[in-house]
Parts: C-alpha cells; sequence; structure tokens
C-alpha cells in the first residue's frame, strides 16, 4: 500500500485546528446568505461530537445565531451548543441566557430537552451562571415537565436550594406523574430545597402530596418524601411516619423515617404554628434563609442514611 493517503489528503486545502478549516467555518457563520450559514452549522453539527475542542471558538456565533426566532434550525444550533458544553461548561458559560431563553421559547419537545442537558453541563462547574435565570428556566421546565428539565432543577439544588423555592409548585405537580424517573427527581429536589429552607413544606398542598409519596412503590421516592417532612417540620406527619419506621420494606427509608421522627422531637411542637388552608405560604416565595443544606452545615444532625448494618447507605440529597 502506497503512502499517498491519509496524511498529505488530510493537509489539503485550507485547514484550521485540528483537521477542520475553521475560518470558512467562522466566516460562513457570518455570512449574509441564509444557507452559507446553515451549511456552517451542519457542518459543525457534523463534527462536534468527535471533536468539540477544535469547534469551541465557533460558541459565540453559535450563541448570536441562537437568538435569531425567524431561524428554522436552532435545534441543530442547540444541539451543538450541547455538546460544547459536555466537553467545556466553562466555554458555554456566557451563553446561559441565550440558551435559557430558547428553552423557554422553543415549541419543540426535544430540542428543549437539549437546552436542558446543555445548562446541566453548564451547572456541573458554573451553578451561579444557571441559577440567575432561574424565574425563566422554571417557566421552561414547567411548560412541559421532563426528566432532564427536572434534573437540572434537582441539580441547582444541590448548591442553590433557596434559588430553586419558585419550582415547588412545578416539582409538586411531577411528584403526581405516572413516570417513577420523574416523580423520583421532583422528591429528591424537593428534599434538597427543604433541607435548605424548611417552609417550603408549610404549603398544605405540599406536604399533602408528600404524605401520598409515603406509599410510593419506588422506595426513592418514599425516602425523600421522609426527609422533606422531616426538613420541613411537619409534625402532623410524626404518626405516620413512625409506622414507615417500623414497618417499610426498604431499610433506607426506614432509616429516613426514624431521622425525620428524630428532628420533630428536637423541637418544641407548641412553638410551632401549624399551617392552614388560610396561612399557606406563597409558592412563588424566594427565601432569603442562608442557601447552605443543613446537611452540609450542621454536621451534628443525625444521619438518616446509616443502614442498620452500620453501613452508610447513598445520600439522597448528595
Amino acid at each position: 500500500m502506497s503512502g499517498g493517503g491519509g496524511e498529505s489528503d488530510q493537509r489539503e486545502g485550507p485547514i484550521g485546528v485540528d483537521g477542520l478549516d475553521l475560518p470558512s467555518i467562522l466566516a460562513g457563520l457570518d455570512a449574509d446568505d441564509p444557507e452559507t450559514r446553515r451549511e456552517a452549522v451542519t457542518t459543525i453539527r457534523a463534527v462536534v461530537e468527535d471533536r468539540p475542542a477544535a469547534c469551541a471558538p465557533t460558541v459565540p456565533k453559535l450563541r448570536a445565531l441562537l437568538e435569531r426566532s425567524e431561524i428554522d434550525y436552532r435545534d441543530q444550533i442547540i444541539a451543538c451548543l450541547a455538546a460544547l458544553a459536555a466537553d467545556s461548561p466553562t466555554d458555554v458559560a456566557p451563553s446561559t441566557a441565550e440558551i435559557v431563553s430558547f428553552a423557554a421559547s422553543t415549541s419543540s419537545s426535544e430540542a428543549r430537552t437539549t437546552a436542558f442537558r446543555c445548562l446541566g453541563a453548564i451547572a456541573t462547574r458554573r451553578p451561579s451562571a444557571v441559577v440567575e435565570h432561574v424565574e425563566t428556566l422554571v417557566a421552561a421546565v414547567g411548560a412541559e415537565p421532563d426528566e432532564r428539565g427536572l434534573t437540572l432543577l434537582s441539580q441547582l439544588a444541590r448548591t442553590h436550594p433557596n434559588a430553586v423555592f419558585p419550582a415547588i409548585s412545578v416539582l409538586v405537580t411531577a411528584l403526581e406523574s405516572d413516570a417513577v424517573e420523574v416523580r423520583v427527581v421532583a422528591a429528591r429536589t424537593i428534599a434538597r430545597v427543604a433541607a435548605g429552607d424548611g417552609t417550603v413544606v408549610d404549603h398544605t398542598r405540599v406536604r399533602a402530596r408528600l404524605h401520598e409519596r409515603l406509599a410510593d412503590d419506588e422506595p426513592t421516592v418514599r425516602r425523600n418524601a421522609c426527609l422533606a417532612l422531616g426538613y420541613g417540620g411537619a409534625f402532623e406527619a410524626r404518626e405516620r411516619l413512625e409506622t414507615v419506621a417500623r414497618t417499610d420494606p426498604d431499610v433506607t427509608v426506614r432509616n429516613c423515617a426514624s431521622w425525620a421522627v428524630a428532628e420533630f422531637e428536637d423541637r418544641d411542637p407548641d412553638a410551632e404554628s401549624e399551617p392552614g388552608s388560610d396561612t399557606d405560604t406563597d409558592l412563588g416565595l424566594v427565601s432569603d434563609v442562608d442557601s447552605r443544606s443543613r446537611v452540609r452545615s450542621d454536621p451534628s444532625l443525625p444521619s438518616p442514611f446509616r443502614a442498620e448494618s452500620d453501613r452508610r447507605s447513598e445520600l439522597e440529597l448528595e
């Protein structure tokens, strides 16, 4: 076999970074001709999964195109940005506002899910960049709650639980989903928010749904319901939680229920005003309480996550 292929062929033409004609691609993204711009995006989409670093310089121009609502291939643009964010979240982080806006405005469920995936990648390194747009993000997730959008909220609640407070109505609705994956993420997120601010459980609808989830078929949902009720000081659930602590077939659920009961014992129920239908917390209220989770800030808290064999089981809030 002759040596005429491979390397010599790859060097033909105006080659840029990593074998790509990057200057031509960048020029195409700036072109006045719509078809030239589309072709440039198509080229990026074809190679970005395998060569994201080489395509990184296209991010600012892709962001500018994403803002143009008249473009009918923005689903391809968001797919490019998602692939780039998976490789280098910090490079795509400056585009967060545009990505959130796209997620809130697109009529495509698939494209919205891709946008959530992109934002999730950004949040792994720059959660504060996404949290800045939480109000718009909550509206986007609420438009059609799915596992990816709820997972993004859960991810943000890990580091900024109070910022996710406005999403509680969406999360409670998701607790009623027939899809177990959706209920799992919703329950976990509510527990994380409650760990930062227990007043999220003050609303009667929130408490009612959490009570129902104590009987969910999925153990992960049940144990996070226990945690949320414990963090929220839902004293009226004590008897039910005591029963769960004795009888639930899953050891981690029993331990979480026991922890919640212990939390009640550390408080003075007489000093607590039980919420009624006329004193419900506004679901849109954003709390000013420090956003650090009590799981992190108070190491003296009893752990609901130690199995009966004294092995530490998985921490759902983490």
